[in-house]
């Protein structure tokens, strides 16, 4: 790894560790980066999903318990509205794929929704979404900064798809620098197989 990816490591491990650990399991497998919670942290809407177009809110777990007709998922509908909006914590091992389709091909697409579209982004949503006139700039042109709001394009982050279960208490605020997001960053992507 280079110095750099170190760095990120380090990072990764004291702001993201907790959801996404990066220890190994009890059992000395390798570590699987997640925690395998459910939580809401504020992702925006978007209306370009990419895969099934515009979509509604999307409720998360809270929807498919509110929905769902499987008996042995039954006694689990009373925990519905308190789940709405809340999604499983993803594994970020082999997320730089998320970059690309199978092909090669541009995919670009982050979060249960696909509203983001580089990992770089995302990193700064998780530091930045709580802090007032924090956003990105999806169209800056090349060689432009898209964190700051003089970036052709920026926009401040949106509304959370759903607010009513936002956890803003983990994310939104966590003072990291942009060189720290992207030493996490370059940090995730040594988590690709090859």
């Amino acid at each position: 790894m280079t110095k750099n990816e170190i760095e990120g490591m380090k990072l990764y491990a004291k702001y993201c560790g907790s959801c996404h650990p990066s220890e190994k399991g009890k059992d000395g497998k390798a570590p699987i980066f997640t925690d395998f919670g459910f939580d809401n942290i504020g992702v925006p809407a978007t209306t370009a999903h990419p895969v099934l177009g515009t979509l509604p809110v999307d409720l998360g777990l809270g929807g498919f318990l509110e929905k769902t007709n499987i008996p042995a998922m039954a006694q689990y509908a009373k925990y519905a509205e308190g789940a709405k909006g809340k999604f499983m914590t993803p594994t970020v091992r082999n997320v730089a794929k998320g970059e690309l389709t199978t092909g090669g091909a541009a995919n670009r697409a982050f979060m249960h929704n696909g509203v983001f579209t580089t990992l770089e982004e995302v990193v700064h949503f998780y530091n930045t979404r709580s802090v007032n006139g924090a956003g990105w700039s999806k169209t800056a042109p090349a060689g432009a900064d898209p964190r700051k709001k003089t970036t052709p394009g920026f926009k401040v982050w949106p509304a959370p798809e759903y607010p009513a279960t936002f956890n803003s208490s983990e994310v939104g605020n966590m003072g990291m620098s942009t060189a720290e997001e992207l030493q996490i960053v370059a940090f995730m992507k040594t988590l690709t197989d090859k």
